[in-house]
């Protein structure tokens, strides 16, 4: 057990997230811990914090923190990630702030804590690829929760083969058929004008980030790939969306 354990402690995350945030402070029970949501101000920024103990050290506290964003960035749809964070003894301090935000002082509940480690892995890659700025990475952290699933190219392929005819976003329908009739199998060119060419340079196609057309291309694509995620961690892991919660109380 550490000093700050056993005399008292805490662990404070700034985060810069476009997810709304609490004008007040909040608390909110997740993995058995009280988290505390501190607003933003004009100096800082929006910060989480833990309180340390005999059952949550730096390590664990981080831990809990990251799986909590994962869990809010999913409820609430949006980008989360860490900027700074620091355990501390006596009070927690602040974070210097980065840019605004949206003000959102309504209920935090409904957050998934799924006991599947998969589950957990999906939430934080979900979260990973909400907040990548790099369309072609954005695409690969979207896919690579299909490659949980799935460990081979021809699974892989399979899977999206199925999943793609249950889809009903708008936007992902709309790309799904300009795919099918400009290249024919949606599975195949998502495997490999996809997921190959961003994660390999050894072989066509690849994605050159300097050339605009294959970040257009792959941005055009991210609704779809997005949406199939959004499927996999739904009906594959049970991580029920908000619109389906809300669905599914009559809310």
């Amino acid at each position: 057990m550490t000093p700050m354990q056993r005399f008292g402690g805490f662990f404070v995350m700034g985060v810069d997230t476009t997810v709304g945030w609490p004008s007040k402070e909040r608390v909110v029970e997740f993995g058995g811990q009280q988290i505390t949501l501190r607003p933003e101000s004009d100096e800082h920024a929006p910060t989480l914090v833990v309180r340390l103990g005999a059952t949550l050290d730096e390590l664990a506290a981080r831990k809990l923190l990251q799986e909590f964003m994962s869990a809010l960035a999913w409820i609430r749809g949006g980008r989360l990630v860490e900027t700074f964070s620091v355990p501390i003894t006596g009070c927690p301090i602040f974070i210097g702030k980065g840019r605004g935000r949206m003000i959102d002082d309504s209920p935090i509940e409904h957050l998934p804590s799924p006991s599947d480690p998969n589950a957990r892995l999906a939430l934080a890659l979900y979260r990973e690829a909400s907040a990548v700025n790099v369309i072609p990475y954005q695409f690969l952290g979207y896919y690579k929760i299909i490659n949980i699933l799935c460990d081979s190219g021809s699974a892989q392929k399979a899977w999206i083969a199925t999943a793609i005819a249950q889809i009903g976003d708008a936007d992902a329908i709309r790309r799904r058929d300009q795919i099918a009739q400009a290249h024919g199998d949606v599975a195949e060119y998502l495997y490999t004008s996809g997921r190959c060419a961003v994660a390999h340079a050894f072989q066509q196609p690849v994605v050159n980030p300097d050339d605009p057309e294959d970040v257009r291309r792959l941005g055009a694509d991210l609704p779809l790939i997005k949406v199939l995620a959004k499927y996999a961690l739904e009906h594959e892991f049970g991580v029920k969306s908000f619109r389906t919660i809300l669905r599914e109380h009559l809310f």
